[in-house]
């Protein structure tokens, strides 16, 4: 589930979208990424074992030293994220062009993937990328003006309260639906024009705002891969060379210990709000 481990672009549109922390909605997502991280190490200990796959010796300190040794530059980039907002060095903005500064300087002249000549077409895509989501930011004001307008949070607010366990419902509801949205057309557009509507009524029944977001881009993730319509799924069938058929019968029992980790993530709102309150972002 790395679509929890910030940095993700998913939780700065829902920062911008729904007016929430960043640097919260990044802290909030480690907890659970664990949580569904643990559960996945757990199944997949469970069928290595049972079809008989023999465990990876243990590495020795030189190749563990060696390992890390090549993991320090890469680990620069959310050393510089995490440590200049938690640390309060930085706004998540100049974190990110820090960040953009060090990948190019790390791309150019350490590792020299990156040619000067690459440049031009970088900046394109991410102009394209960046011009796309500003018309979802725009399209979403317009659509999140009229559902206002036409009083729907306040409706379905009435509608909830009514329902025995009301907000937890909501949850689970909103799970299911950006599950569904994740699969067939991502999540990026649903955010945009769903959560502004929806994220009024959570607040209503009293859902933590930022804990409401997490469930979000966790249920976004799970989606992505839901076999057999998952857009990421797709692709990945397609770099593999593999079935999708093939494919979605081996993911099926992942995608279900996912969902009961997501289960576990909306009934224990303390593991997603943990760590922003001990950051005091919260």
């Amino acid at each position: 589930m790395g679509i929890l481990v910030p940095p993700c672009i998913l939780m700065i549109v829902i920062g911008s979208v729904a007016s929430l922390s960043v640097a919260a909605l990044f802290t909030a997502g480690f907890a659970p990424a664990v949580v569904l991280a643990l559960a996945l190490m757990v199944y997949v200990w469970w069928r290595a074992g049972k079809i008989g796959i023999a465990a990876e010796p243990m590495p020795t300190a030189a190749a563990l030293g060696r390992a890390v040794w090549h993991a320090l530059i890469p680990l620069g980039m959310p050393a510089i994220i995490f440590g200049g907002i938690l640390g309060g060095i930085m706004t998540p903005t100049e974190a990110s062009v820090l960040a953009v500064l060090y990948a190019a300087i790390v791309g150019l002249f350490v590792y020299r993937e990156i040619k000067w000549r690459d440049l031009p077409e970088i900046v394109v895509k991410s102009a394209m990328v960046t011009g796309a989501v500003g018309l979802l930011l725009g399209t979403a004001g317009l659509v999140s003006w009229f559902l206002t307008v036409q009083q729907m949070p306040a409706t379905l607010i009435r509608l909830m309260t009514v329902v025995p366990g009301s907000s937890t419902v909501f949850l689970f509801a909103t799970a299911v639906i950006f599950v569904f949205f994740g699969a067939v057309i991502e999540g990026l557009p649903a955010v945009v024009i769903l959560l502004p509507s929806l994220l009024p009524v959570a607040a209503g029944l009293g859902i933590d705002a930022i804990h409401y977001a997490i469930v979000i881009v966790a249920a976004v993730g799970i989606g992505l891969f839901l076999p057999p319509i998952g857009v990421g799924l797709f692709i990945a069938c397609g770099i593999a060379d593999l079935s999708v058929d093939r494919a979605s019968r081996a993911m099926l029992p992942f995608v279900a210990v996912l969902a009961v980790g997501l289960v576990v993530i909306i009934l224990v709102p303390w593991i997603t709000l943990v760590l922003p309150r001990m950051f005091k972002l919260l």
